[in-house]
Order: structure tokens, then C-alpha cells, then sequence
């Protein structure tokens, strides 16, 4: 579920991408609102690029809409990222 602070205001200053991006992790979010698609399936879903998906992350947590932790295996190889919304 997108949320309605999001859609009246921060949607126009994160801007396109970003909004595309946070679409997909709130649609791939669990009951506790934590959210871990690749980034590679973010850009093939909304239909941009790796790197644009990237920048939306980006933006996103620079105004506090997601915070992003990085996970890593025993071997100190990373696993993967989760994002609470």
C-alpha cells in the first residue's frame, strides 16, 4: 500500500524514478512494511535502468521515506539489501 504522504508531497520532490521505485517496494513489502527486492527486478518491473533504480534508493533515503540495511553472509559476501518503508 502507498502511502498518502508520500503521494501528496514527497512525490514531487523525489521525482519520477524514485516514485517508480518506492511503487515497487511498497508492493513487494510484508506485514512489517520490510521489503527486499533486487535491484535488477525493481528496474525490470517499472521498466528503467539499473542505475536509475539506484538513484532513486538514493533519494529516497536521503528523505527518510526507506531506510536501507545491507546484509552479509558468514563469509563477509553481500547478501542482500532490506528496506523498511
Amino acid at each position: 500500500m502507498v502511502d498518502d504522504a508520500y503521494l501528496n508531497g514527497y512525490a514531487q520532490l523525489c521525482g519520477a524514478n524514485a516514485t517508480l521505485v518506492y511503487m515497487s517496494l511498497c508492493r513487494h513489502a510484508d506485514r512489517n512494511q520490510e521489503s527486499f527486492p533486487s535491484v535488477e527486478l525493481i528496474a525490470r518491473k517499472v521498466g528503467v535502468s539499473r542505475d536509475s533504480v539506484m538513484r532513486g534508493i538514493k533519494k529516497l533515503v536521503e528523505y527518510n521515506i526507506v531506510r536501507k540495511e545491507r546484509s552479509r553472509k558468514k563469509n563477509q559476501q553481500w547478501l542482500n539489501n532490506t528496506y523498511f518503508l
